[in-house]
């Protein structure tokens, strides 16, 4: 393959995996002609990491790249790799590797096991301001296009779909939503649903309009959601193609083109009725019928322009819902839409992190009454971990106390919780002995 002199025109990439892996020949080694072997994490914008193939002294060198163009975290990357005992330049002799064996020996093995160490490395390299938790669900995201991040309230779940959303649109440079560009957050869409929301509302609908003679009539409108996806077609359409004339000349220009991601996110997506807000969008979502294999009419398909025309969602839309597990506000998610979507579960224990922001002797305590309160929780009958309290709660210490925390926020919240059992009163005093870290044994040997 790398001998066919047309080669030189042509790339391949398979790119339904977390790691990309392009082969072609092209650009400059030392002023020769070498052949590339690029593996390419999806969720690193730079190319930090690579398998060359050097021609002319027939080996293969692993390493990240020293210099970085338009990159000020070179260094510190170059430094993070170096202590983790990754040094750039890894050599391996392609006459010990016999890739023309029907089976690969462990000199291969060994080739691809320090790589990918060095790729699950590079993933774990971050930012100041990078929120880790979101970093984890990228790839997440692209593999399935749909998620639902769910768990108990006060997890920072809403939070974490933006920053997740932040990560995918820059490609894992941050997920931090205000260091975005202006045109990379337009790349996101956001709605709440709420009982009241409807199809007219999310995918397209009639609408009043008033007439100059004074009358009222009705025009077709699209919803938040057809509109999202008619502006990420539209930046799909004007994407440049590379053309089979065209020939990748240097190393800065190894990346083929790609179309630009958009994230639409659905907060409290449990909270609305599923099934009259999508209506045939079902088909549509579903990540195995994304692009125009999936393309379907719409109720109103009769009074557009083109009546033939028809919706689909394209393979740069991904989708993010947010729900709260104990939501009684709401029917049970239609198992329909659940198994089209990928659910991951945020714990509150998994998102202590959320508290770095409050003083140091203030985050200790609230991490010990966080966890004491919600292992009582677990452990009350009739109640499990979706009913746990989020760290988000506690973040309110930056301007309250704990008692404040505890008679405003905590107590009203528990109560509702548990209204209805018999045993309310005594459970809420374990509850509020679990917050002030004191024995309910030793308050009614007190008693006694």
């Amino acid at each position: 393959m790398f001998t066919d002199p047309k080669f030189r025109k042509e790339y391949i990439t398979y790119s339904d995996f977390s790691i990309r892996i392009s082969f072609f020949r092209s650009g400059q080694y030392k002023g020769d002609k070498v052949n590339f072997i690029v593996y390419w994490p999806k969720t690193l914008k730079s190319r930090w990491l690579n398998i060359r193939y050097q021609h002319n002294s027939q080996q293969i060198v692993v390493n990240y790249r020293r210099e970085l163009s338009n990159n000020t975290d070179s260094l510190d990357f170059k430094e993070y790799m170096t202590k983790l005992g990754y040094e750039t330049g890894t050599i391996f002799q392609l006459s010990e590797l016999g890739l023309s064996e029907q089976m690969p020996n462990e000199k291969v093995k060994a080739l691809f096991d320090y790589f990918h160490e060095m790729v699950l490395a590079a993933n774990s390299f971050k930012k100041e301001g990078d929120n880790v938790k979101a970093l984890e669900f990228i790839d997440k995201l692209k593999q399935d296009y749909n998620i639902i991040l769910h768990g108990a309230p006060g997890t920072g779940k809403t939070f974490l779909a933006k920053s997740v959303a932040a990560g995918v649109i820059s490609n894992g440079e941050t997920t931090n939503f205000s260091s975005l560009t202006e045109e990379q957050q337009n790349q996101i869409g956001f709605v709440q649903f709420h009982p009241s929301y409807d199809y007219t509302d999310f995918v397209e609908g009639l609408r009043p309009l008033a007439k100059s003679d004074g009358n009222v009539g009705f025009e077709l409108k699209n919803g938040i959601f057809s509109e999202f996806v008619k502006k990420a077609l539209r930046q799909t359409e004007h994407a440049p193609q590379l053309g089979e004339e065209q020939t990748i000349e240097n190393q800065e220009q190894i990346y083929p083109v790609t179309k630009k991601p958009f994230v639409f996110i659905i907060d409290e997506i449990n909270r609305g009725e599923i099934s009259k807000i999508f209506g045939e969008l079902f088909y549509s979502i579903d990540p195995g019928y994304r692009g125009k294999t999936g393309a379907v009419f719409t109720q109103y398909a009769n009074l557009h322009d083109d009546p033939s025309e028809k919706f689909f969602v394209p393979e740069n839309v991904y989708i993010i819902g947010t729900m709260n597990d104990i939501d009684r506000s709401v029917d049970s998610f239609d198992f329909a839409m659940r198994r089209r979507f990928r659910f991951v579960e945020i714990k509150a224990s998994d998102q202590l992190k959320m508290l770095d922001t409050l003083e140091e002797s203030v985050r200790e305590q609230a991490v010990k009454k966080l966890t004491d309160l919600n292992n009582e929780i677990s452990a009350t009958e009739e109640l499990n971990e979706n009913y746990q309290i989020g760290p988000s709660y506690f973040l309110k210490l930056n301007q309250i106390d704990f008692d404040e925390l505890w008679n405003d926020y905590l107590q009203p919240l528990l109560e509702e919780y548990i209204r209805g059992m018999y045993n309310e009163s005594e459970i809420m005093d374990r509850f509020q002995a679990a917050y002030y870290q004191k024995s309910t044994q030793d308050e009614n040997d007190t008693n006694y």
